[in-house]
């Protein structure tokens, strides 16, 4: 699984780590996905020391402003 933005690779992921915990039961991505455009805080960052509820980051409204132009998505052949 690889992403682009603007015309240049952004990240790839291996095959084999696309589901490490076998959350997809070994189908991968065989199954319909939907996407989920968010700029919601994340819990996650919390492994990085960041409140993600108090941190100035996310909670200063200039910073909490999403603008998308367009999304483009591809079809595997």
């Amino acid at each position: 699984m690889s992403y682009d933005v603007d015309g240049v690779l952004g990240w790839k992921i291996p095959i084999a780590e696309i589901a490490p915990e076998n959350y997809t039961n070994g189908a991968g991505f065989t199954k319909p996905l939907h996407m989920i455009i968010s700029a919601a805080a994340q819990s996650w960052r919390e492994t990085q020391g960041i409140n993600f509820l108090t941190d100035p980051t996310v909670t200063n409204e200039e910073n909490t402003i999403m603008r998308v132009d367009w999304i483009r998505v591809y079809k595997p052949e």
